[in-house]
């Protein structure tokens, strides 16, 4: 079982994971757990009369099942499955890289979509402890300023801030200790904080008046 892209059989995918990788599942229940604000007791795999399975949350002596779980709560459960399985079992069109011993990387559009502000650094910490394996690189994108405050400065070599070049209205992308002003901008204040005054997209390094000197050299 492959968890697909739009992720519509997460809970199949789940159930399989408590199955035959009961160490992984146990992984996932914690990171749930951490996760929610309220006790969650458990994380199970429901099958119906008709052999269908769903996703369900313990909590207390009540029981929720996948349709009634939060968008975000889902998403993140399906990019922890993705994320532990460092790639593998995911449905790449009929290949399998990590089966390959390829290395994989696993791109994940707005981190934060679904999830409270609150939560941006549990997931971050998920996807920085993913990472870390020698065979699995994570590039994610991010709009949130909770998410970028929750990054160490050792973090920041990582870091790409993508910004709209005003002479060429083409896009740029530059590592952010590289951006222009990075050490006084990072002295007025947390990233996340910079990011949200718009002081990362007015950054770029302005253009040099030569004015004088063309005059100086007879060439204006």
């Amino acid at each position: 079982m492959r968890l697909r892209r739009t992720a519509e059989n997460l809970s199949a995918v789940i159930g399989q994971m408590a199955e035959r990788d009961p160490e992984q599942f146990t992984e996932l229940v914690r990171l749930v757990q951490a996760l929610v604000e309220h006790e969650v007791t458990g994380v199970e795999v429901i099958r119906s009369e008709l052999n269908d399975v769903m996703l369900a949350l313990r909590e207390g002596t009540a029981t929720t099942p996948a349709r009634e779980m939060s968008d975000g709560l889902l998403r993140f459960m399906a990019i922890a499955a993705a994320l532990l399985r460092k790639g593998r079992d995911l449905d790449l069109g009929g290949r399998d890289l990590a089966d390959e011993g390829r290395p994989v990387t696993i791109v994940i559009e707005e981190l934060e979509n679904g999830l409270h502000p609150s939560q941006a650094a549990r997931s971050l910490d998920l996807v920085k402890r993913s990472s870390s394996a020698q065979d699995t690189q994570v590039i994610f994108t991010t709009h949130s300023p909770a998410l970028l405050s929750a990054l160490d400065a050792k973090d920041h070599q990582s870091v790409v801030v993508c910004t709209r070049d005003r002479d060429t209205g083409l896009s740029r992308l530059d590592r952010l200790p590289e951006v222009h002003g990075y050490p006084s901008l990072m002295a007025k204040g947390s990233l996340g904080d910079i990011a949200t005054s718009g002081m990362l997209e007015h950054s770029q390094e302005p253009q040099r008046d030569f004015t004088a000197f063309d005059r100086l050299m007879g060439l204006g």
